[in-house]
């Protein structure tokens, strides 16, 4: 007779573990304890990504729909290899340093960039910092500020050159979105109006006889006659000058496109006085080095203080030569569109905002244009002229 004890031992043998369902490959999106969303995917290298999004399910079906369809088209960005700002910073200037003028302007901006963001990886950088960052430059003091602290228009350019720093990160790869496309710029004190006069240019031109510069005068000639920017003429050499088309070659310039700028009877003048006082020089402003060999000239900014000073403008920079080149042009009703073509501005509408309003008929004196459509109505067979109507009916 079997006791219980053998039944036991022949009974077959079964675990008393709850058997569990096998995980799959990878769970997509879950929701954790705290109620955020996050994607739990792999990359297309068979990498295991986990990605916070945030409260919302619907944006994290969005995110990871977004994902699978880089994934299918091939354009994943796996944002866990971005490189840190820093280090993408190296990149940047290997591949664009080399260009003179860009590296002139934005190299100190981007040293304020690395302060900030540090070993922050791009991928991680979004508007919010940006916007962090406008409001750290707001809060700063700066030496070279008129007003002790770095103007909107100032903070607006610093914030250009990080939107095309990440613009580029887009292009090589390293992040999917430019997040410097969600910061708006400033732009109440952009476009600056300040101009001088007649009667200011004959002091201003008046007062550079008296410094100790002995490049001042013909600099700021050439400003008022040409419209371009300082380090333009500084940089100018005597190869981009042609006296037989009246032509000046602006080699080095903001956007990096070379423009011709025509050369007016005065400015033709002028170059051909500092041409006969040094017939062997390369650069039109040309200075030299402690080792002896040639190069353009420096900054004329102490000698530029000591002509307001003594010409009793205040208010008014260098700069601000260029734009009364084109304020005066605009005044004496030059073409619009010429003008943007000797100031090189990329886009006409950039000139037309800034100038129109200056030129007396720009827009007024349009109205005879369109006074002119329509006076030959049988040309194209219609009659839009109701006096002429009128008359016919009473020759019927």
């Amino acid at each position: 007779m079997e006791n219980a004890t053998s039944r036991v031992l022949t009974m077959p043998y079964e675990s008393t573990k709850t058997k569990r369902t096998p995980r799959r490959k990878t769970r997509c999106m879950f929701k954790d304890d705290r109620g955020r969303w996050w994607l739990d995917y792999y990359t297309p290298n068979g990498k295991r990504r986990r990605q916070l999004i945030g409260t919302s399910k619907s944006e994290a079906d969005r995110a990871l729909r977004k994902i699978k369809t880089t994934i299918d088209r091939n354009e994943y960005v796996d944002l866990a290899k971005a490189p840190t700002f820093r280090e993408f910073c190296l990149t940047f200037m290997e591949r664009h340093g080399q260009h003179k003028s860009f590296y002139s302007r934005s190299e100190y901006i981007i040293e304020r960039f690395k302060d900030f963001f540090g070993d922050t990886r791009i991928s991680h950088i979004n508007s919010g910092h940006i916007e962090n960052y406008r409001l750290l430059r707001m809060a700063e003091k700066s030496k070279h500020a008129r007003n002790g602290v770095a103007s909107r228009s100032t903070i607006d350019r610093e914030v250009q050159v990080l939107r095309s720093m990440l613009e580029k990160a887009v292009t090589w790869g390293n992040i999917s979105k430019n997040p410097g496309r969600q910061v708006e710029d400033y732009r109440d004190d952009n476009k600056r109006q300040r101009f001088l006069t007649t009667e200011e240019i004959r002091r201003l031109l008046q007062a550079t006889k008296q410094t100790a510069s002995p490049i001042l005068r013909p600099a700021a000639y050439l400003a008022l006659q040409t419209g371009c920017r300082k380090r333009e003429l500084l940089d100018l050499r005597w190869r981009d000058i042609n006296f037989e088309a009246g032509k000046i070659l602006i080699r080095e310039t903001k956007s990096g496109e070379p423009r011709h700028v025509p050369m007016s009877r005065r400015s033709r003048w002028v170059l051909n006085k500092l041409a006969a006082k040094n017939p062997l020089s390369e650069w039109v402003f040309e200075s030299r080095k402690r080792t002896g060999e040639s190069a353009p000239s420096g900054d004329v900014k102490r000698a530029w203080k000591h002509a307001l000073r003594i010409a009793r403008i205040s208010d008014f920079r260098f700069h601000d030569l260029r734009h009364t080149f084109a304020s005066h042009f605009a005044m004496k009703r030059g073409d619009l569109y010429a003008l943007a073509e000797i100031l090189g501005h990329s886009n006409p509408k950039i000139t037309l905002d800034r100038y129109a309003h200056l030129s007396p008929e720009f827009v007024h004196a349009q109205s005879g244009v369109i006074d002119a459509m329509y006076s030959n109505g049988s040309a194209n067979g219609h009659q839009l002229d109701s006096g002429r109507k009128t008359a016919r009916r009473e020759d019927s």
